[in-house]
């Protein structure tokens, strides 16, 4: 994967270099792709004596910087947009609204996380479970796809907060925010016909969270693995890892 590199998959998809985001350009519209914001993720810190301020700011000002610099017309939101399963507190409600008012005026899609009961009655914005361009499936991961999105030719989701664990040559740990793209497996699960050939998994575009290192064991958490991976529709192990530096880590396979 190349620094602000193309892939052309019908349709043309870029990588935001040391960004968790892609932009998307199909349909003569380009789209900028962020998910898992987790906005009131703060509290976990504040539980801790540890007091973040903004973050939802932030977020909201990085997207638009990045909306700029790549002139994007749409933004599409793929979910887990609060921290909160079920109804927020106070805070956090004030949060998601302070981050849609930062983006007043943009042009957005808002999709569903299994994080979003209520998001459409706190913000008054459409909240749907998937999004599609002609060439294009978005999603938040958790659930199945439909048919629909399964005829699209990629399908990008993302909800697993992909990682990659390294060791430099001291022996020193690191994790890096990272992509998952995994190619066709061999199952075909309970879908008539598909043409989706790949499925691009989302790091967490919220700083707080780093994500879950892919290949360790005991990450191979069931309720964080998009079903289409976990059913072997696309291949887990054969997914390629790319960190949101740009580098290129291997297989899923070879991190076991």
């Amino acid at each position: 994967m190349e620094r602000k590199g193309d892939r052309r998959v019908g349709g043309q998809i870029r990588f935001v270099y040391e960004e968790p985001a892609v932009v998307v350009e199909d349909d003569g519209k380009r789209y900028l792709v962020v998910g898992d914001l987790h906005i009131g993720a703060e509290r976990r810190f504040r539980q801790r004596g540890i007091n973040i301020y903004k973050n939802e700011e932030r977020m909201a000002d990085k997207i638009k910087k990045i909306a700029k610099e790549f002139k994007a017309e749409r933004i599409v939101l793929l979910g887990d947009i609060k921290e909160s399963i079920l109804y927020p507190d106070v805070q956090e409600r004030k949060s998601i609204k302070d981050f849609f008012y930062r983006l007043e005026g943009m042009e957005m899609e808002v999709l569903r996380g299994n994080h979003d009961a209520h998001l459409d009655e706190i913000t008054g914005r459409k909240v749907s479970d998937e999004f599609m361009t002609k060439n294009f499936a978005f999603l938040h991961g958790n659930k199945w796809p439909t048919e629909e999105a399964m005829m699209r030719r990629t399908i990008i989701s993302g909800h697993s907060h992909v990682a990659v664990e390294t060791v430099d040559r001291n022996g020193a740990r690191y994790i890096e925010k990272a992509w998952l793209i995994a190619g066709r497996g061999r199952e075909k699960g309970g879908y008539k016909k598909i043409e989706a050939r790949e499925l691009i998994v989302m790091p967490a575009f919220n700083e707080l969270i780093t994500g879950y290192p892919v290949g360790k064991k005991e990450n191979g958490r069931k309720e964080g693995m998009n079903p289409l991976l976990g059913s072997g529709i696309f291949s887990y192990r054969n997914a390629d890892i790319f960190g949101i530096s740009g580098s290129y880590y291997g297989k899923v396979k070879s991190k076991e």
